[in-house]
């Protein structure tokens, strides 16, 4: 079975891993259930989030330029800086 980022973040979620500061540009994440992550400062540049699940995130200082956010449920994030 091969490993996708898409899986490694749902599973490394599900399981309470911070991801702060990790290096997500350009990955595909369409439909990706994220809800809980942590990830402040980390670089969603030209990401595809487009349907993902990431309610109650913790997404300070998260570089979005570019990102892809159609249909994507950002509700109680924390999304300042």
């Amino acid at each position: 079975m091969q490993r996708t980022v898409r899986g490694v973040l749902e599973e490394g979620v599900a399981k309470g891993v911070d991801f702060s500061f990790a290096n997500l540009r350009g990955a595909q994440l369409r439909n990706a259930s994220l809800d809980g992550i942590v990830a402040t400062g980390a670089n969603f540049w030209a990401a595809d989030l487009s349907g993902a699940d990431i309610g109650i995130a913790d997404l300070r200082g998260s570089d979005m330029r570019r990102t892809s956010l159609k249909d994507t449920c950002l509700a109680e994030s924390d999304l300042t800086g």
